[in-house]
């Protein structure tokens, strides 16, 4: 197993924004804390070590969150350090899946873990902590309900009318789904100890939270990866001055558009602020607050209450109350004693437009750190593209442009006739000039005759490519299967792929090791040869 690097523009997968981060253009430096570099992370420490959270109140929470979790040593250890001021976190997140979800949470978890790591040997008085921020309060059932295995689709239909956040699901439906997609792994060897896992976790716990924290520690916990649940009345309670300023002043919707407005002028933006940045949950499910004459209430007619009363009742209601796209990441912040946010390209360019957000509440504003972009590829596929004379970066191209490049660069040589053609047509030049010369009448019949040769040389031509084409088919077929592994339908294979079709595959252990010991040479995109 080894990575091979590849670069960022090579690769086709990040906007001008992200190419122009991660090359750590100056332009961008009003957007962000500090550039993730090791320069960059000394400043952050310094920042951090002078803001720090409510760390008792964080440790009590997470010690309650995994009163029912076998924690194991490095996570227990990890909880304890969390009471030092010498601990930081680094924090990764994401909208909980059913089976883990799209592989890409998988490389959001082992970029964290190795940077973790990293940062460990070059600060060995500080200690590192990964978190993963699970986000149990998102509300789109529809984006975590399904996995596309195999060409089959499998739906977690709950039989429920439920539409508040993912992670007070009930459970029902998803042991009778685990049964219909451990069919598939069932004659591979190895797979049993995942199949039990799954069936346990979703048969047992008592919601979907529950159970997500459930898998992802057994993934990692011996990496002393920390899981948090942000639906935690008792960690809202640290947040409670913020959401407070929201439903009175609507502070946040200014703070975003002045910084949107600014980098809106070079790049394309993604959020869109509300005047109220908060959500509900109440009895119509999860729904957006908005301020209508004085009273606060959800956009369904729920009423919490009057915003000159807030203080009799906002207490009361802060368990049900939570932070959209725009706020969601303070809350991480002023709860975590935070240094960076290990997220994908999509998710670190729209917060870089928060960070007047964090400006405005006072609250340290993190590293913004590019997860790694990782590719399994099988070890025989460099094998293939030798013959075809390809580069491993060919297979990022559009499949007609990659077809068209593998015939080029064959090695088997392709015959064509196009420079005899162009050859002829510097003869049937000279040949008519000569006549012409003589006697003009003998141009037209000439040229005649040659256009006619041209018309029978270009078909056969055509047919001798076609011929050719069809001898290299089953090179060109691997070829772009290989290509499907990393991009099909518009889709990379960290997106459409997910990671229990990996869990045989994957040495977490070997993977964490390789991307500790290089992360910054391996750089934003690689591919990983098994």
């Amino acid at each position: 197993m080894h990575f091979q690097a590849l670069g960022a523009e090579q690769s086709g997968l990040y906007s001008k924004l992200m190419l122009d981060y991660l090359s750590e253009k100056q332009d961008l430096s009003p957007f962000i804390s500090f550039w993730p570099n090791d320069a960059g992370y000394e400043q952050q420490l310094q920042v951090r070590a002078k803001n720090a959270p409510d760390r008792q109140n964080l440790v009590a929470c997470l010690r309650k969150q995994y009163q029912n979790t076998e924690m194991g040593e490095a996570v227990s250890a990890n909880l304890e350090l969390l009471l030092e001021e010498n601990s930081f976190t680094l924090t990764t997140g994401q909208q909980i899946h059913i089976f883990l979800g799209p592989m890409y949470v998988y490389w959001k978890i082992v970029s964290t873990i190795a940077l973790a790591q990293r940062l460990k040997r070059l600060h060995p008085n500080k200690n590192f902590v990964p978190v993963f921020w699970m986000a149990t309060e998102d509300h789109d059932f529809a984006e975590v309900n399904h996995v596309e295995l195999f060409n089959r689709e499998f739906v977690w239909d709950t039989k429920s009318e439920f539409s508040g956040p993912v992670g007070r699901l009930e459970l029902a439906g998803l042991p009778e789904l685990t049964e219909e997609v451990a069919e598939l792994f069932s004659r591979q060897e190895g797979w049993k100890k995942f199949e039990t896992l799954f069936k346990e976790a979703y048969s047992q716990e008592e919601n979907f939270a529950q159970a997500t924290r459930r898998l992802v520690h057994a993934f990692f916990k011996e990496y002393g990866l920390v899981i948090i649940d942000p639906d935690d009345a008792q960690l809202k309670k640290d947040f409670l001055p913020i959401i407070r300023e929201e439903l009175v002043a609507e502070s946040s919707k200014d703070a975003v558009q002045e910084v949107s407005e600014n980098l809106g002028k070079s790049y394309g933006l993604q959020v869109h602020p509300r005047a109220i940045n908060l959500f509900y949950t109440g009895q119509k499910g999860r729904e957006r607050l908005e301020n209508k004459d004085g009273t606060i209430q959800t956009i369904g007619g729920e009423v919490l209450g009057q915003v000159e009363d807030i203080d009799s009742w906002l207490v009361s209601k802060v368990a049900d109350i939570s932070a959209n796209v725009v706020l969601r990441p303070v809350f991480q912040e002023v709860i975590l004693p935070n240094l960076a946010y290990i997220g994908g390209p999509g998710e670190l360019a729209y917060w870089m437009q928060l960070k007047g957000v964090f400006d405005h509440f006072s609250v340290p504003y993190p590293i913004l750190e590019n997860r790694k972009s990782v590719f399994i590829i099988g070890s025989k596929v460099q094998g293939v593209l030798d013959k075809m004379n390809l580069k491993i970066e060919d297979l990022f191209m559009d499949e007609d442009q990659l077809r068209v490049k593998a015939l080029e660069r064959s090695n088997d040589g392709l015959i064509s006739l196009k420079e005899d053609l162009k050859e002829l047509h510097q003869l049937k030049d000279r040949i008519i000039g000569k006549a012409a010369s003589i006697q003009a009448s003998h141009a037209k019949p000439l040229a005649e005759t040659f256009n006619q040769s041209d018309k029978i040389i270009k078909k056969i031509d055509k047919e001798i490519f076609t011929l050719q084409e069809a001898g290299l088919e089953k090179s060109l077929e691997k070829v772009l299967k290989m290509k499907a592994l990393i991009k099909e339908k518009g889709f990379t294979q960290e997106r459409n792929q997910y990671m229990i079709q990996y869990l045989l595959q994957l040495d977490s252990n070997q993977i964490i090791k390789k991307l500790s010991a290089g992360y910054k040479n391996l750089g934003p995109v690689a591919l990983l040869f098994d």
